[in-house]
């Protein structure tokens, strides 16, 4: 067999094996997005041609028209209370140099000494999110922040709270990749006690989360004005 036989055969089982991993992985999940409608969420009035599936991607543009601004964000029409949310996401736009609050663990959002917000500049390409049991309190932050994506962001500037559980609400590590290329998150709650992997690595490790928070909800894919994709979204109950 020729080299590039053998190369082309490598390359087909490769291609073979990690596609029955990513399917026995998803087995006893249940899909939340057939790739080719938006059916299962909630497409209130604003999100039509915004809000789109395109080629097994919900592709969202930044611009939904919806009046409100909590209604511009995407909710499933599915409630749920104790889970695995799996899914892929990635920035659509090329990054470039922005100024952005600062923020830090033990200051929450950073302020100069006149009280005015102090700024930070870092390379970005969006700002997005996902909500879960339908609430911002518990928002996981996708972004391109020096920390990293999975920053359980209600919690971490909250400077009320602990600082320890603040520093436990920031990922253990930024494992994003660079923008345009997806990005792996799975994400469990359970209770009030939050996990969350991004690339196989464990980025927040069973965090419990203080206070009241919704029994259920929606999850939400969050509106931040910038464009933004999902695929693969995959959900499995804990009951």
């Amino acid at each position: 067999m020729s080299g590039h036989r053998v190369l082309r055969f490598f390359l087909g089982f490769l291609v073979l094996a990690v596609s029955g991993f990513a399917q026995s992985n998803t087995s006893d999940f249940q899909s939340l997005f057939d790739g080719q409608t938006m059916r299962g969420w909630n497409m209130v009035p604003g999100h039509t041609g915004h809000w789109r599936a395109r080629n097994g991607v919900i592709d969202y543009d930044g611009q939904s028209e919806a009046q409100n601004r909590s209604d511009k964000d995407l909710y499933s029409e599915q409630w749920y209370r104790d889970f695995t949310f799996k899914f892929e996401w990635r920035f659509s736009s090329p990054p470039r140099m922005q100024e952005h609050r600062a923020l830090n663990p033990e200051q929450g959002w950073v302020r100069t000494p006149d009280g005015k917000y102090a700024k930070e500049r870092y390379m970005s390409a969006g700002d997005s999110g996902i909500y879960l049991r339908g609430t911002s309190q518990l928002q996981i932050n996708l972004w391109c922040h020096p920390m990293g994506s999975g920053q359980v962001h209600a919690y971490m500037i909250d400077t009320s709270l602990p600082l320890e559980l603040r520093r436990a609400c920031v990922p253990a590590k930024n494992t994003d990749h660079p923008p345009g290329e997806w990005n792996a998150m799975e994400v469990t709650l359970i209770d009030r006690v939050i996990t969350i992997i991004q690339n196989g690595v464990t980025v927040i490790d069973h965090v419990k989360l203080p206070g009241r928070m919704p029994y259920g909800g929606p999850l939400g894919l969050q509106h931040h004005g910038e464009p933004i994709q999902f695929r693969k979204l995959y959900i499995k109950e804990h009951r």
